[in-house]
């Protein structure tokens, strides 16, 4: 072989191998993070449809008589469920004498931040 001929050298191969796999590893935690963010967003969008849909039943009661509920497990659905992934809690408090704040709040699993929807009920005269 002469002296003058040019080419990769095994360390420069090396290198960009090493170089590559390092890239690659990058590109798959990216991967794993995007699928992890994506099921999150899908429980979210889940806990907010079993909130819409008990606000719309709780906003179907008379005011005067909505109380504040203890938090119970439920399904997809919003049905109770004792196993159920979400678990769902009515606050209601007197806000001034013909008003209540009613928070229906749901939390979702694998997340430590839950769904709150807030409506304001007018309790007229009786």
């Amino acid at each position: 072989m002469m002296r003058n001929e040019r080419g990769f050298s095994l360390i420069s191969t090396l290198i960009a191998v090493v170089i590559l796999a390092i890239g690659i590893l990058a590109l798959a935690k990216t991967s794993a993070g995007v699928v992890r963010a994506g099921a999150q967003a899908a429980s979210r969008t889940e806990a907010v449809s079993v909130a819409r849909a008990y606000m719309e039943e709780v906003r179907s009661r008379q005011p005067a008589a909505l109380i504040s509920e203890a938090a119970v497990a439920c399904d997809r659905e919003g049905v109770p469920n004792a196993s159920g992934p979400y678990t769902r809690s009515v606050v209601v408090t007197d806000v001034a004498s013909n008003l209540k704040s009613v928070r229906v709040v749901v939390t979702m699993p694998n997340s430590s931040v839950p769904v709150e929807l807030v409506t304001l009920a007018f309790v007229g005269a009786l």
